[in-house]
């Protein structure tokens, strides 16, 4: 295996500018793009590995390969419940010496964590929840270590992802073919592009479908089940304004909280459908009383795929970046149930 001694070498550049270079410190040393580009090349060429395991065995640490989930702490918290469990059990298959530790962070703000990705604290991540922000981050760092970004896509890195498009147009011909006709969309107030593109899809399809759905029905609520019941209220009080025979809702979290504000009006299911985003532990949906309909983003596959991918480059790092889309699969319950 190669040494960042055969690096330098190789490069024609000192061992502390190769170090530098090596550990992503070369922007605040000062170091130019070109000399960067060359250390760079020579270490895919080398296919150098940064020695983070010497690094954690100087401080008396386990040598396991440790993979550091990236994750914000907001109403995504409950998928990563999920996450970890689909994780642990690909270890579990792989009978890997592998283990994961949880590095919260605010979306926006994941530059605030560089010297984690250099400190040795761990030897590959996941990144969750990233923004514009975040992924301009990771495209100027040149980590070297493996990373794979969870529904996220960035050129040069691999991926887990969804078809937000796709499940959009699903939820949308679904709600037409059971007969709704006078959609609402009900999205959370942090909103991401995924989000956004599965609600433009929607109304994209729903307009094509011929089924307009102007601005009183496009109505925000905050991302958990409260946000949903006090959403509830507020359609409650402007009922016969909104004039919706059905709420496509950015999570189920939402749609449960709905649920409960409306059960007394016997809105649904009678008269109106609820479909949502299924991001939440799928029982709740589907053991609440009316069963809630779902499109489920398959996390727990996710993550196996992640844990996959990182196991099969724990020592040869693959200079390929390869992204893989998942199925979503739409559970029709009694919340769009037309009698």
């Amino acid at each position: 295996m190669a040494s960042i001694k055969d690096v330098a070498e190789m490069a024609g550049v000192s061992l502390s500018t190769a170090s530098i270079v090596a550990n992503g410190k070369a922007k605040e040393r000062k170091i130019s793009e070109a000399t960067q580009k060359k250390v760079l090349e020579t270490m895919k060429a080398l296919n150098y590995i940064p020695n983070v395991s010497a690094k954690t065995l100087r401080r008396g640490e386990s040598q396991k390969y440790v993979v550091a989930l990236f994750w914000n702490f907001d109403f995504r918290s409950i998928m990563m419940h999920r996450f970890l469990f689909g994780f642990q059990k690909k270890i579990k298959e792989l009978n890997a010496d592998m283990s994961i530790i949880i590095h919260p962070y605010q979306t926006g703000e994941l530059k605030k964590e560089a010297a984690s990705f250099t400190g040795g604290e761990f030897h590959a991540a996941v990144i969750g929840n990233a923004d514009g922000n975040d992924m301009e981050f990771l495209k100027e760092s040149n980590f070297q270590l493996p990373i794979i970004l969870y529904n996220r896509l960035l050129e040069g890195f691999s991926s887990v992802n969804i078809d937000d498009h796709q499940l959009g147009m699903m939820a949308a011909e679904h709600l037409y073919a059971q007969g709704y006709r006078r959609p609402a969309i009900i999205h959370g107030t942090q909103n991401f592009p995924g989000a956004t593109g599965r609600e433009q899809a929607f109304r994209n399809r729903m307009e094509e479908l011929g089924c307009e759905i102007p601005e009183p029905r496009m109505i925000l609520a905050g991302n958990s089940v409260r946000g949903g019941y006090e959403c509830g209220e507020q359609i409650k009080a402007k009922q016969e304004e909104i004039n919706a025979d059905s709420f496509f809702c950015a999570s189920d979290s939402i749609a449960l909280g709905l649920l409960a504000a409306l059960a007394d009006t016997g809105l649904v299911p009678e008269k109106a459908g609820v479909l949502a985003i299924g991001n939440s532990d799928p029982q709740y949906s589907k053991y609440h009383a009316p069963s809630v309909s779902v499109i489920n983003i398959p996390i727990e596959e996710m993550a196996e795929e992640c844990c996959d991918y990182l196991y099969r480059n724990m020592y040869s790092p693959s200079s390929e970046a390869k992204t893989r889309y998942f199925e979503t699969k739409l559970y029709a319950r009694e919340t769009t149930e037309r009698k």
